[in-house]
């Protein structure tokens, strides 16, 4: 199965994805429809992708960890903004420092996929994409 179907069946399972490609968010109990802007929808995308290799929930807690493991596993590569979120990762250090710490850890095991173009990647194999995140190399085909 290639990775773009696989991601978004995880977005429609978890009431994610609307078919007029608004996303939606978690804040709370609620999940609130968002416009994508100019990067954030390939950064999602690669997001829900990171967050199905490592099974992170999409609860407070899940997104603290995977945002440190995000961190950890090779930064976001040409998305500078998203740097803007590592004064909350901060912040959470301070609460959830279990999370914090779990994420980082898990992160300098494996490789993350924001270093690469995300209309390529939804077209790569699921088992490849794991092999990369896993090992830091993709397989060679035979």
């Amino acid at each position: 199965m290639i990775l773009e179907r696989t991601v978004d069946e995880y977005r429609i399972n978890k009431g994610m994805y609307k078919p007029d490609k608004w996303i939606s968010i978690p804040i709370g109990r609620y999940w609130i429809p968002v416009s994508p802007v100019w990067g954030f929808k390939d950064w999602l995308f690669l997001h829900d992708a990171h967050r199905l290799f490592n099974d992170y929930s999409t609860g407070m807690a899940g997104e603290v960890e995977l945002f440190a493991w995000e961190i950890g596993s090779g930064r976001f590569g040409r998305r500078w903004w998203i740097w803007f979120g590592l004064i909350d990762l901060i912040f959470f250090s301070i609460f959830m420092r279990k999370a914090v710490l779990k994420g980082l850890k898990l992160g300098r095991q494996q490789h993350n996929l924001y270093k690469f173009d995300v209309e390529e990647l939804k077209q790569k194999n699921l088992e490849e994409i794991k092999h990369y995140v896993q090992f830091g190399i993709f397989p060679k085909n035979n």
